[in-house]
């Protein structure tokens, strides 16, 4: 009890350092950022846990602290190291996407690691070295121990079986990635009798819609909206609407000084429906707007700037899913800027472009940060382990998760945006740490002259317990999210849970397979082996 209260006391003084960093720094605590609390809690957890777990079975062997603490540092102060600067690194891959968001979780999340570091090699060493702990008894191995090592020991003996059932099972992962759809609809994330979702659906019933369509045509000179050529391009726009209305586009009205000006047009002309339209003659319609702008009503600011050079029109939708409205933008703003041609530049923005813009924002900002995280990862990792070939064998069950995590959305129907997106680069960085625990025992036990076999086997003897103990720590820490009530964090707590998982089984499996294979020379080579 005393080596987790500990634990916890280490954990959450940084968690709360971080925040206190992030704010003196002026990061916002944006939407994405509600994981970063999980995520700390996790991985502050798990770095604890392999040093904690010598220390204290060193203890309990008799040692005096300061030999147990010499000897967990030793053993598990540079893998520690090493996984927080690859944790680190994929989560700087965020900092490729393109929404600020996605951004601003990213720097949190880094920060937060290196926090996390520096409580947990520093303030935590400390604490163990002053702190009354007795220890615990050694015991022989458990279960737990006896199935993890049968486990490694398997693969490593019968390596081929394992990659050819890997190699499967990505092969499937890739069908469901065919699946793969993004998306950009917040409203969906609530819950269907949630107050939120309720009333967007009855303002878009009685109101024509929550989201519009922002156009902003600019003449680039003074009184240039007064034209009356440039107000009947800008009626047209009213037409092209009312086609795409009519062919289902989720369209409801429009609003713009069109309006104004053919209402103002008619009440001067006794009401006559004849004279709704657009004055022909630019003095009269300068002269109408400006009897409508002393008036006394402020409708006019609302549509036009001050100097009538920039003009603002207004389509009002129903809410829909962003995925929807890009491919309408993609038709409707050509034809808008066809009917405007060369007499005011236009551009559009507003809710529905924003949404139909974050969609295409998901899907480049993922294989940026993939892409990213990988580059970033890889070299590091082989950088950290010391060798080309098992830092490129660490890095395989580190990406079959995210394969098959993007192959259970495929099928699953789980869609790509803003928040499962995370789910992969958080998933990369944190997968591997366990790679780095296993293949620095794997190298250690090597450099003492065991054979590849023999290294897997002692290497899960002396870290399998430690590595399962994490690895649930990691899981346990985003499940929590499954019990929100918004989708969207349920969905990203349950991805994140299945990479993890996937990861530590791949970890005792594929790992082991892959380092016997790459390292048969070795196995065949060798002849005798120390005894323990």
């Amino acid at each position: 009890l005393g080596a987790v209260l500990l634990a916890i006391a280490v954990v959450v003084p940084a968690s709360i350092s971080t925040f206190g960093l992030a704010s003196y720094f002026g990061i916002a605590f944006s939407a994405p950022a509600q994981l970063v609390p999980s995520f700390l809690l996790a991985i502050g957890v798990s770095y604890s846990v392999h040093l904690v777990t010598i220390f204290m079975t060193d203890r309990g062997e008799g040692r005096t602290p300061a030999d147990s603490l010499e000897h967990a540092l030793r053993h598990s102060g540079l893998p520690i190291l090493m996984t927080g600067m690859t944790t680190a690194a994929g989560l700087l891959s965020f900092m490729a996407a393109e929404m600020k968001p996605i951004q601003e979780m990213g720097m949190i999340s880094t920060i937060g690691v290196g926090v996390m570091l520096c409580y947990s090699m520093v303030l935590l060493p400390a604490l163990l070295s002053i702190l009354p702990l007795s220890g615990r008894e050694v015991k022989s191995e458990g279960v737990v121990d006896r199935i993890l090592a049968a486990l490694a020991v398997s693969s490593a003996r019968h390596p081929w079986p394992i990659v050819i059932v890997t190699a499967v099972l990505v092969a499937g992962a890739f069908v469901g990635m065919t699946r793969l759809y993004a998306s950009s609809d917040p409203v969906s994330w609530f819950p269907e009798d949630h107050p939120y979702r309720v009333a967007a659906d009855l303002l878009g019933e009685r109101y024509g819609g929550t989201s519009a369509i922002e156009i902003v045509v600019d003449t680039g000179r003074e009184n240039g909206i007064k034209d009356p050529e440039l107000m009947r391009r800008l009626e047209q726009i009213e037409v092209i609407a009312e086609e795409f209305k009519a062919n289902g586009a989720r369209l409801s009205h429009t609003n713009s000084i069109v309006d104004i000006v053919k209402e103002t047009h008619q009440a001067l002309n006794e009401n006559d429906p004849e004279y709704y339209v657009i004055p022909s003659d630019p003095l009269l319609l300068s002269q109408e707007l400006l009897l409508f702008e002393n008036s006394g009503s402020d409708d006019l600011e609302k549509v036009v700037d001050s100097q009538f050079s920039r003009a603002r029109f207004t389509l009002r939708s129903y809410w829909t899913d962003g995925v929807y409205m890009g491919p309408f933008l993609d038709e409707f703003e050509p034809r808008v800027q066809e009917a405007i041609g060369e007499m005011a530049d236009v551009k559009f923005t507003g809710m529905s472009s924003l949404m139909a813009r974050t969609v295409d924002a998901v899907q480049e900002s993922m294989i940026r940060s993939y892409a990213l995280a990988l580059a970033l990862i890889t070299p590091l990792m082989i950088l950290l382990i010391g060798s080309l070939r098992s830092g490129l064998v660490s890095m395989v069950p580190n990406l079959v998760p995210i394969l098959l995590t993007l192959g259970l959305m495929g099928y699953a129907g789980i869609p790509l945006d803003m928040f499962t997106l995370l789910a992969g680069c958080i998933a990369i960085g944190l997968a591997v740490d366990d790679s780095i625990h296993f293949i620095s025992g794997f190298r250690r036990y090597q450099d003492q002259g065991y054979d590849p076999v023999t290294a897997v086997e002692r290497t899960m003897q002396t870290t399998g317990r430690a590595l399962l103990f994490t690895s649930i720590a990691l899981t346990m820490g985003f499940a929590v999210l499954l019990m929100s009530e918004m989708l969207n964090l349920r969905q990203v707590g349950a991805l994140t849970t299945f990479a993890i998982a996937t990861a530590f089984l791949l970890d005792v499996t594929v790992t082991p397979a892959l380092l016997v294979l790459t390292h048969r020379k070795e196995l065949v080579e060798s002849t005798e082996v120390p005894s323990p």
